[in-house]
């Protein structure tokens, strides 16, 4: 029994932690600035790091970490992502637009 139970609060553990890591192709901010500014706020989670530029901006079936304590604006009518994740001291605000996924 106690070895069940063993396995059974690692198994939970992995699995807990496996829903809040990056993805490959996962968008994390590298600045601070408005979410629709361009390209140059984001770059793509590559499986070790946000390192690949990114070619748009984020979209509604991307996974978005605003992290590394930088602040995202959001000024466009309505901003879309799938799932946004704010780490840290890192914020997200709003001048005017909506913000529209699910925040984790």
């Amino acid at each position: 029994m106690k070895k069940f139970v063993l396995v059974l609060s690692l198994i939970l553990v992995l699995a807990a932690g496996t829903n809040f890591a990056q993805a490959v192709g996962d968008y994390g901010s590298v600045a601070t600035g408005n979410w629709n500014s361009g390209v140059s706020l984001w770059k793509k989670w590559d499986g070790t790091g946000f390192n690949t530029a990114a070619t748009v901006i984020p979209t509604k079936t991307d996974n978005v970490w605003i992290q590394g304590g930088f602040t995202v604006t959001v000024t466009l009518a309505t901003c879309l992502c799938n799932n946004l994740h704010i780490t840290g001291n890192s914020i997200l605000t709003s001048s005017g637009g909506n913000y529209l996924g699910s925040p984790v």
